[in-house]
């Protein structure tokens, strides 16, 4: 449509013309106002960094103006008249500026300890500067500069002391902190520092002081490593001891930092059901000093009442477990009872319990090679004494249930109580009934993980007048509590039944959290009934330690301990029971 023009007849701006010419409008002052803003803060941060750098000039100028003899650290070194850390103000803003002085050792006549030799090490002073301002959101700055004497060096009878920080693999670690004091000097001598591109903080013209240097190495985020003294913190031989600075000669020493961990730790039971306000001690290997031994770690830790602990800020090392609780005793552990924590590592660590019993014995199988535990080895203990032997293997537990009185499951025609312990067909006048079942209540193993070995039952025979297959058993399995529960026989089906103890669980309920079995009781002679004392299920899940068996309440006694498994040589060792709580170890080697 074509719109002509009309004097007569002026229009205005429409409101969606006025919207959209306030809108564009709008975009345009934004831009400028945020072009205006950028603009304004380079100049803020320019201004600013123009400031600092003169309150740095002005503390380097005052250092260049100093006599050389006073060039240096109050209650530092070199000593002198300038202080470590200072609080200036200038333009109105609060400026830290911290103060680091070095005597240099310059390769051009010889190092000491070198070859040649410089008998008189401390060639020039590095003098460098740092500005900070914590209110002004700026980078602090750093400046430095190189201030040597008018006169000719002279040799003083000092020393050197050459501090190198390294990692776990033995690499340097650049910008470590440093701290170095002696107290036996006077004035004291306290060095503040940082280790350089090579992880190395060399420190020339020290006085020398036969084990007078304490030497502090540490950085954010990483472990704390120092020197002690004889005596210090109950220390009677330190691993590292203080440091010797001998006159005209160069001592050298490394600690070892690297990147903190963390370990989540959780207390359960073999159906990973949290256990609560577990106490028990957690030691690593590394030492303070020897004769005697001082673990650098060894805490007693309780966790929470949902059983839980998460311990920050953990060094790298080896660490061991040994449970002190009143209540519960550790018969497995994921891993194993050695916990290896490397630098910069997050760890889950899983402790499963059990009722405490006197005289517990965890015993743990390894593959001799690799380390790792070993699943399906059979652990024998024999009393050398007693004769008592009990056998078990790693990985697998039971479901027990030998008293029927109070277990709540589903019974027809079958007495689970007259007496309790015993599980029989009801008896009406003289005569038993000729049938009867009972359904067990839902067993949950705790894990999805799971797989089911082999259902047995005590006594494994029965009275011959019974009949063929008086007892027969079927199991039904879900992921849910609620099911749904189809019994079934070892071939899969409803028509078949477990009928011999001891017998292979079918595949068809591995992986299955939840299980529960149906007793059918049959008698041909109605004068006797067949009865069970114990059924068992022999499973392994998630929740049950791998490699690992506990025997509980055993008597004071020395223990053979054998183990076996297919493919490797068998094993063979002897341990006293004589503690509450104790774990023993067995590796074996392949064949």
């Amino acid at each position: 449509m074509l719109l002509i023009y009309d004097k007569k007849n002026p229009r205005g701006f429409t409101l969606v013309e006025m919207v959209v010419g306030a809108a564009v409008f709008l975009v345009v002052m934004m831009g400028l106002y945020e072009g205006l803003s950028a603009v304004s803060k380079i100049a803020k941060v320019s201004r600013l960094r123009t400031m600092a750098l003169m309150v740095a000039n002005e503390r380097l100028e005052l250092a260049r103006h100093l006599p050389y003899g006073d060039l240096g650290i109050v209650d530092g070194w070199p000593t002198g008249k300038l202080a470590a850390f200072e609080t200036l103000e200038r333009g109105g803003i609060p400026w830290g500026v911290t103060t680091t002085i070095r005597s240099i050792d310059d390769p051009y006549d010889g190092t000491i300890g070198g070859s040649p030799n410089d008998a008189s090490p401390a060639d020039y002073k590095l003098v460098e500067v740092l500005i900070s301002c914590n209110s002004c959101g700026i980078e602090p700055i750093s400046v430095a500069t190189n201030i040597a004497p008018l006169a000719l060096e002279t040799a003083n009878g000092n020393g050197a002391l050459f501090i190198k920080a390294i990692d776990a693999s033995g690499l340097p670690v650049v910008g470590a902190s440093v701290v170095v004091v002696n107290d036996s000097h006077v004035p004291s001598i306290t060095i503040n520092d940082v280790t350089d591109n090579t992880g190395t903080l060399a420190l020339v013209d020290l006085p020398p002081g036969a084990l007078a240097y304490k030497v502090r190495v540490g950085k954010s985020g990483y472990n704390q490593e120092e020197t002690y003294a004889s005596g210090e913190n109950n220390i009677v031989n330190p691993i590292n001891p203080n440091v010797t600075v001998s006159s005209g000669a160069a001592t050298q020493i490394s600690l070892p930092i690297d990147r903190l961990s963390t370990v989540n730790l959780r207390t359960i039971d073999q159906f990973c059901q949290g256990i609560g306000s577990f106490s028990f001690n957690l030691s690593g290997t590394k030492l303070l000093g020897r004769e005697p031994d001082v673990l650098k770690y060894s805490q007693n830790l309780t966790t929470n009442t949902t059983g839980s602990l998460f311990l920050s800020n953990f060094e790298w090392d080896n660490y061991h477990i040994l449970p002190n609780d009143e209540t519960y005793d550790v018969v497995g552990s994921f891993p194993l009872l050695s916990i290896p924590v490397d630098p910069g590592t997050s760890s889950d660590v899983l402790l499963v319990l059990a009722p405490k019993a006197p005289k517990g014995l965890l015993v743990t199988v390894k593959d001799g090679a690799s380390g790792l535990p070993l699943d399906g080895a059979i652990v024998t203990i024999v009393g050398t004494s007693t004769g008592a032997t009990v056998e078990k293997v790693t990985n697998r537990g039971h479901l027990l249930e030998s008293d029927w009185s109070t277990a709540g499951g589903e019974v027809f025609n079958v007495d689970v109580n007259n007496p309790a312990g015993e599980i029989k067909l009801v008896s009406v006048l003289d005569d038993y009934v000729s049938e009867g079942y009972y359904i067990s209540t839902v067993f949950d193993v705790g894990s999805a993980t799971t797989t089911y070995y082999q259902l047995s039952w005590q006594p494994a025979t029965q009275a011959t007048s019974t009949g063929t297959n008086s007892v027969r058993f079927q199991l039904a399995s879900s992921e849910a509590l609620e099911g749904p529960w189809e019994f079934v026989g070892p071939d899969g089906t409803a028509g078949s039944y477990y009928t011999s103890s001891e017998t292979n669980i079918g595949n068809i309920h591995t992986d299955q959290r939840y299980i529960r079995y149906k007793l059918l009781l049959l008698t041909e002679d109605q004068s006797v009934t067949p009865l069970i004392s114990d059924v068992a299920i022999t499973y392994s899940s998630s929740c049950l330690p791998f490699g690992q068996v506990y025997f509980g309440s055993l008597a004071f006694d020395n223990y053979v301990v054998s183990v076996t498994r297919a493919g490797y040589q068998d094993f063979s060792g002897e341990i006293l029971a004589s503690d509450d709580w104790q774990s023993f170890e067995a590796s074996l080697n392949s064949l």
